[in-house]
Protein backbone atom coordinates (compact mmCIF):
# COMPACT_ATOMS: atom_id res chain seq x y z
CA UNK A 1 0.00 0.00 0.00
CA UNK A 2 1.63 3.08 -1.29
CA UNK A 3 0.90 6.42 0.53
CA UNK A 4 0.27 10.05 -1.38
CA UNK A 5 2.65 12.92 0.06
CA UNK A 6 0.97 15.75 -2.09
CA UNK A 7 -2.02 16.56 -2.85
CA UNK A 8 -3.97 15.66 -5.59
CA UNK A 9 -3.83 17.54 -8.74
CA UNK A 10 -7.69 18.66 -9.04
CA UNK A 11 -10.06 21.61 -8.93
CA UNK A 12 -9.51 20.93 -5.01
CA UNK A 13 -6.66 23.25 -4.68
CA UNK A 14 -7.02 27.03 -5.40
CA UNK A 15 -3.75 28.03 -4.37
CA UNK A 16 -0.80 28.63 -7.03
CA UNK A 17 1.80 25.94 -6.64
CA UNK A 18 4.54 28.83 -8.41
CA UNK A 19 4.54 31.48 -5.75
CA UNK A 20 6.95 33.90 -7.53
CA UNK A 21 5.08 33.92 -10.79
CA UNK A 22 1.92 34.61 -8.74
CA UNK A 23 3.18 37.20 -7.14
CA UNK A 24 4.96 38.84 -10.17
CA UNK A 25 1.38 38.69 -11.92
CA UNK A 26 -0.33 40.35 -8.83
CA UNK A 27 1.67 43.39 -8.47
CA UNK A 28 0.88 44.57 -12.13
CA UNK A 29 -2.73 43.57 -11.98
CA UNK A 30 -4.85 43.06 -8.99
CA UNK A 31 -3.93 41.49 -5.68
CA UNK A 32 -4.50 37.83 -5.04
CA UNK A 33 -7.09 37.08 -2.74
CA UNK A 34 -4.70 35.26 0.01
CA UNK A 35 -2.19 37.83 -0.41
CA UNK A 36 -2.17 40.55 2.21
CA UNK A 37 -0.72 43.91 1.65
CA UNK A 38 -0.04 45.71 4.60
CA UNK A 39 0.48 49.93 4.76
CA UNK A 40 3.43 51.36 6.12
CA UNK A 41 2.96 52.25 9.48
CA UNK A 42 6.40 54.12 10.27
CA UNK A 43 6.77 57.21 12.42
CA UNK A 44 6.32 60.03 9.80
CA UNK A 45 9.59 61.62 9.97
CA UNK A 46 9.51 65.76 10.18
CA UNK A 47 10.65 67.79 7.18
CA UNK A 48 13.01 70.79 8.42
CA UNK A 49 10.64 73.72 8.06
CA UNK A 50 8.36 72.01 10.82
CA UNK A 51 11.31 70.54 12.67
CA UNK A 52 12.73 74.63 13.26
CA UNK A 53 8.81 75.68 13.84
CA UNK A 54 8.87 73.71 16.38
CA UNK A 55 12.27 74.67 17.76
CA UNK A 56 10.84 77.95 17.49
CA UNK A 57 8.29 77.02 19.72
CA UNK A 58 10.46 75.55 22.26
CA UNK A 59 12.53 78.49 22.73
CA UNK A 60 9.27 80.60 23.12
CA UNK A 61 8.05 78.82 25.83
CA UNK A 62 11.47 78.35 27.30
CA UNK A 63 11.48 82.15 27.52
CA UNK A 64 8.37 82.42 28.58
CA UNK A 65 8.50 79.92 31.36
CA UNK A 66 11.87 81.45 32.58
CA UNK A 67 10.62 85.31 32.99
CA UNK A 68 7.49 83.96 35.13
CA UNK A 69 10.24 82.20 37.14
CA UNK A 70 11.94 85.38 37.62
CA UNK A 71 8.72 87.21 38.63
CA UNK A 72 7.58 84.88 41.21
CA UNK A 73 11.57 84.79 42.71
CA UNK A 74 11.15 88.69 43.12
CA UNK A 75 7.76 88.17 44.86
CA UNK A 76 8.72 85.62 47.11
CA UNK A 77 12.18 87.59 47.90
CA UNK A 78 9.64 90.37 49.28
CA UNK A 79 7.73 87.79 50.88
CA UNK A 80 10.87 86.91 52.53
CA UNK A 81 11.77 90.17 53.69
CA UNK A 82 8.55 90.88 55.09
CA UNK A 83 8.22 87.83 57.04
CA UNK A 84 11.71 88.45 58.55
CA UNK A 85 10.19 92.15 59.47
CA UNK A 86 7.10 90.41 61.18
CA UNK A 87 9.16 88.15 62.91
CA UNK A 88 11.56 90.59 64.40
CA UNK A 89 8.31 92.44 65.68
CA UNK A 90 7.12 89.47 67.53
CA UNK A 91 9.95 89.17 69.09
CA UNK A 92 10.10 92.81 70.31
CA UNK A 93 5.91 92.37 71.18
CA UNK A 94 6.90 89.30 73.32
CA UNK A 95 9.44 91.28 74.80
CA UNK A 96 7.21 94.06 75.62
CA UNK A 97 4.60 91.34 76.99
CA UNK A 98 6.89 89.98 79.74
CA UNK A 99 8.55 93.22 80.61
CA UNK A 100 4.55 94.30 81.61
CA UNK A 101 3.80 90.98 83.14
CA UNK A 102 6.60 91.44 85.07
CA UNK A 103 6.26 95.14 86.04
CA UNK A 104 2.55 94.16 87.14
CA UNK A 105 3.99 91.04 89.62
Amino acid sequence: MSLLRSPPTGGLSTSDPNINSSVSDSSTSTAAPNVTMRSNFKRIRLDDSECTSFDLFKEEMMEMLNNWKKQQDLKLDKLDTRLAKFECLEKGLTEIKTGIKSSNR
